[in-house]
């Protein structure tokens, strides 16, 4: 046994009472394996990682959309005269005198013959008609339900337009939605997390 004194008191080594001593407890044994353990010095590409699980990028900066960019571009537009539109009263028509042409009077009573003749020989049944309009009614009801049942972009509120999905977050969005938001700024709109156009794939839903 080993005995030392901590504190005024006298102690024994618990070490001491295991037969063999920390090899046979296999705490050096341990303590051997893992200082024998050396840091790889080796670099890890972790963009080579990504490109194995969800493909190589399919979008890049130039896809980005910038707001000012568009507003100076939109500005120009206005400015070139080439875009100015000018709206002119065109001068009507000089309409020939019909009071002097003998055959106005012909037309005008072959007109009023056509008019008083009907222009269904067949009218449909009110039936028939009612029918119609029921199956035109429940066709806009059950559209309407499918619009409402189908995802919608949480960005521009509407049905998915070409959707891409972050690899980071995973959050999806309109394409053009992705690229105005990370227009202004590179992060989701959802999570605020940082993404990059590479980090976009597009889904199919």
């Amino acid at each position: 046994m080993v005995e030392y004194e901590w504190a005024g008191q006298t102690r024994v080594r618990t070490t001491a009472l295991v037969e063999g001593g920390l090899v046979a407890a296999g705490v050096a044994d341990a303590a051997s394996s893992h200082s024998s353990i050396r840091p790889s010095d080796e670099d890890v590409d972790v963009d080579t990682r990504d490109e194995t699980h969800y493909g190589v990028p399919q979008f890049g900066d130039g896809d980005l959309v910038v707001e000012k960019e568009c507003s100076r571009s939109h500005e120009r537009r206005a400015s070139d005269p080439q875009f100015e539109f000018v709206v002119a009263d065109p001068q009507p028509d000089p309409q020939p005198d019909l009071q002097d042409d003998p055959q106005s009077d012909s037309s005008a009573s072959d007109l009023q013959d056509d008019s008083t003749q009907p222009l269904y020989k067949h009218e449909p049944s009110h039936a028939a008609s009612q029918l119609v309009i029921e199956a035109l009614k429940a066709r806009i009801r059950e559209q309407d339900r499918e619009l409402r049942r189908a995802p919608k972009c949480s960005v521009c509120q509407c049905a998915f337009n070409e959707p891409c999905a972050s690899i980071n977050c995973w959050h999806v969005f309109c394409t053009s939605c992705w690229m105005r938001s990370l227009g202004t700024k590179k992060l989701c709109p959802q999570c605020q997390q940082i993404t990059q156009p590479y980090d976009l794939r597009r889904i199919y839903m």
